[in-house]
């Protein structure tokens, strides 16, 4: 595949540094497929068309004021979560993930042809060689005698550790501003031939860059963008002047999200409103910017991608296709039929549990505690998750591929929990701080078991009395336990919060963020693939099918390939989060850790809150709701795993409170159970009632549709 680059007149300046080290601090963009585009041909890919009439969306009906000029780009580096068709808010999600490193990676392989490195080589510039630096310095800090020797020692390791990093980010913000660039250079130069298409000069970098000056032209190709923005822009920390215009407001008939006004109220409250400048951290938001940008240059057959592996999607979809629609039994094996990306995620798998393995043999040797029970208990948590996804595919394996399986619940494994951890890390300390505000005021005193208190009176903001803090050795949790036991009421309500916001509120969204981050072929209509496929027989590429006819599947097969692609983000969510609940809370005590791996196999609340968000989500996709946005979508599965949280969380509190007159424990462990089953059969029941309704509305919708599709049900 050619990139942007290869069709324009060159410019000195691209991106051609080395990839040997890894280009962006993460693992390079993620799996599936774009396609679609600003222009008049561009379509909401992750939706599907009534019947067989695609629903084609231009650039005005996808994005109001999309022809406004924001400095040289088509929307604001403060419009992430604004457009919510599919391709916007993919582009969005994998701008935040990984510190962009997703997006980011796509972004400079179409602008410069150039794919990222591999993860092996990530692995080891990212993590290898800084663990290796860190390993010198607590070697020479314990195995070196003479004190000035070993002083210096660990401060030079200490500094290389830090210089190192600086250094990989430093690069990382060089090479995607060089994107920046270039996406510019492109724009500038469509500007004087019209409709952008990419032709196939064979040019080397070497002859791109000579006979061309830096400042040649910047004030024009640049269009707006100061080298400040360019730099501010892919900073780990900047400034980037506001590009919106004093008077800016929403279109009155435009559709606002949830995370539309959450973001536009974080950007306000972080100095656009004051000093009329936007904080940048880690370049998300002008990844995401040139993303969008991107998506008006090419073509949709151009943009059919996988992420990690940039292998085109016509390379493995025939034959999936092909498989799908046999009569008889598929003539390739299920792993012939997988991706790049498939193949690779499942042998590094496998390797992974063999190191483990013997990482386990090795338990008494290296004198460490995961022995190999432990490791049985490993590989149970796997196969449980497993054992779960292959029960809801058994019934669908004609809706939706083996492939896009791995993909969805890499995403939920790898990408909804990084992005969970990142929010809750912010929420909470937030949560946190508003907690210790609290609990100064009302003057928290801790009594040890000799009667003595360990904190003074004066530690309550109303005694205004200087006296000295002898609580040395108390941390957060003692105060908050003592909080906890002398204000109940108070208590329930951080509970609740934190239940609801901390935890449902944002691991629901990252689940609903892991699905659209992928774009898998079997939810592209025909218009679509027959678009990819030509553009890979342009290329000289022939494919064994010829025809995708039967590519417009019915509504309730494509609702099914819904729900199952979303139930597997949601294990993959789950299996991640299990492993850190019973190899780290479990402190890798074997009864803690088959306790908590039972448990939570038996409440398998992240599936089915997944399952019930695929309600909303066929809602909006395929039956069209205007009504159903984010916030609908999710917010059954919040309540119900809310619920299911306070409620576990606050009889917990109740049977460990003193002085609450609870005599018998046992009695309210058993309530809390019946409460916990309650809670899940009731989320189950709403899911399969608004299920059958909503399969009823689809075979309905299918019959007045008379279209040819394919006779999936």
């Amino acid at each position: 595949m050619k990139s942007i680059r290869d069709a324009l007149p060159s410019r000195r300046g691209g991106s051609t540094a080395d990839d040997s080290t890894g280009g962006e601090g993460g693992d390079g963009g993620f799996f599936g497929s774009f396609s679609g585009t600003f222009t008049d041909d561009a379509m909401d890919y992750n939706s599907f068309p009534s019947g067989n009439n695609l629903l084609l969306m231009t650039a005005s009906e996808a994005q109001p004021e999309l022809q406004k000029d924001f400095r040289g780009f088509n929307t604001s580096i403060a419009d992430m979560w604004r457009y919510p068709d599919a391709v916007n808010e993919r582009i969005d999600c994998c701008a935040i993930a990984c510190c962009g490193c997703l997006q980011a990676d796509r972004d400079r392989y179409l602008m410069t042809g150039k794919k990222p490195p591999s993860l092996c080589r990530r692995i080891f510039a990212h993590c290898g060689l800084p663990l290796i630096i860190f390993g010198l310095a607590i070697f020479a800090a314990v195995n070196v005698p003479d004190p000035y020797v070993n002083q210096m020692l660990c401060y030079g390791f200490i500094f290389a550790f830090i210089m190192y990093f600086i250094s990989q980010c430093c690069k990382g913000a060089w090479k995607r501003r060089q994107v920046r660039r270039n996406l510019l250079w492109a724009k500038y130069h469509q500007r004087g031939t019209g409709r952008f298409r990419r032709r196939y000069a064979e040019e080397s970098d070497e002859e791109d860059d000579d006979g061309h000056d830096d400042d040649e032209d910047d004030n024009n190709y640049l269009m707006g963008q100061t080298r400040g923005d360019v730099w501010n822009a892919h900073s780990l920390c900047g400034c980037y002047a506001v590009d919106r215009g004093r008077n800016f407001a929403f279109v009155a008939d435009e559709e606002i999200t949830f995370c539309t006004r959450l973001f536009d109220c974080f950007t306000n409250a972080c100095c656009a409103k004051i000093c009329g400048m936007h904080f940048m951290c880690c370049g998300f938001c002008g990844v995401a910017q040139e993303g969008r940008e991107i998506q008006t240059l090419l073509r949709p057959e151009e943009i059919h991608i996988d992420y990690v592996t940039m292998q085109p999607m016509m390379e493995y979809y025939p034959a999936i296709y092909e498989a799908r629609h046999s009569e008889g039994r598929p003539k390739s094996w299920w792993f012939n039929r997988l991706s790049s990306f498939s193949r690779w995620t499942l042998i590094n798998t496998l390797i992974a549990m063999a190191l483990f393995f013997v990482w386990s043999l090795l338990s008494r040797g290296l004198n460490h505690q995961f022995g190999p029970k432990n490791y049985l208990v490993f590989v149970l948590t796997f196969v449980q998750a497993l054992i779960f996804l292959s029960l809801v595919y058994l019934k669908h394996t004609k809706d939706i591929s083996i492939d896009a399986l791995v993909k969805f619940f890499a995403a939920g494994f790898c990408l909804s929990t990084t992005l969970g951890v990142f929010f809750e890390l912010i929420v909470g300390l937030v949560i946190r701080l508003t907690m210790g505000v609290i609990m100064a005021i009302s003057g928290v005193d801790i009594v040890q078991e000799n009667g003595y208190s360990m904190t003074n009176q004066a530690i309550s903001w109303t005694s205004g009395q200087e006296v000295s803090y002898e609580y040395v050795g108390v941390d957060y949790r003692s105060y908050m336990e003592a909080f906890a036991n002398d204000h109940p009421f108070t208590y329930t309500i951080y509970l609740f919060i934190t239940s609801f916001v901390l935890a449902a509120m944002i691991e629901e969204i990252c689940k609903y963020f892991g699905y659209r981050m992928v774009d898998h072929p079997d939810f592209h209509t025909r218009r679509q693939i027959e678009e990819a496929a030509r553009g890979r027989e342009e290329d000289g590429v022939q494919h064994t099918v010829t025809s995708f006819e039967f590519q417009d599947r019915s509504f309730k097969s494509r609702g099914a390939a819904i729900t199952v692609s979303m139930v597997a983000v949601g294990l993959g969510f789950t299996c991640c989060e299990n492993l850190v609940y019973i190899f780290i809370y479990g402190k890798a005590k074997l009864a803690a850790e088959v306790f908590i791996l039972l448990a939570r196999s038996l409440f398998p609340i992240h599936p089915i809150a997944a399952a019930i968000q695929s309600i909303g989500v066929c809602k909006r996709d395929l039956e069209r709701d205007p009504k159903v946005r984010l916030g609908r979508i999710v917010a059954p599965a919040i309540i119900f795993h809310g619920m299911f949280d306070f409620s576990v969380t606050w009889f917990d509190y109740i049977a460990n409170r003193k002085g609450n007159f609870v005599d018998k424990v046992d009695t309210v462990n058993t309530l809390s159970s019946v409460v916990s089953i309650l809670i899940l059969l009731s989320g189950v029941c709403y899911y399969f009632r608004e299920a059958r309704k909503q399969r009823q509305r689809l075979a309905e919708m299918d019959g007045e549709s008379g279209a040819d599709t394919s006779q999936l049900t």
